[in-house]
C-alpha cells in the first residue's frame, strides 16, 4: 500500500499536510499548532471534532482550541505544553 503525501488546502488555511494511502488519510496543519485536523478512512468522516468558525486563523492574542487534536510534549511542562498554538 503506498503512501503519498502533498501540501493541500483545508479549514481555510491554504498550506497543511496530506498523508494518505488506499485506506486513511490525515491531515496536519502547517500554519498553527501542530495539530492533526482530520483522520478518516477514505470513503468516511473526520473522527476529529473541528470548529468551523475558529479554522482558517491565526495570530490570536487567546488560545484557541480549533478542534483536531493537538500534539504535546511529554513530559508536560507549564508554560511549554500549554503555549497557545495559534501560529
Amino acid at each position: 500500500m503506498a503512501t503519498t503525501s502533498k501540501i493541500t488546502p483545508y479549514g481555510g488555511w491554504p498550506r497543511n499536510l496530506r498523508l494518505a494511502n488506499d485506506a486513511v488519510e490525515l491531515i496536519t496543519s502547517l500554519e498553527v499548532g501542530p495539530r492533526v485536523l482530520s483522520y478518516r478512512t477514505t470513503e468516511g468522516k473526520n473522527v476529529f471534532k473541528n470548529f468551523p468558525e475558529e479554522l482558517g486563523q491565526s495570530n490570536e492574542e487567546h488560545f484557541v482550541m480549533r478542534g483536531g487534536h493537538r500534539l504535546w510534549i511529554a513530559p508536560e511542562d507549564e508554560p511549554s505544553t500549554y503555549h497557545k498554538d495559534n501560529q
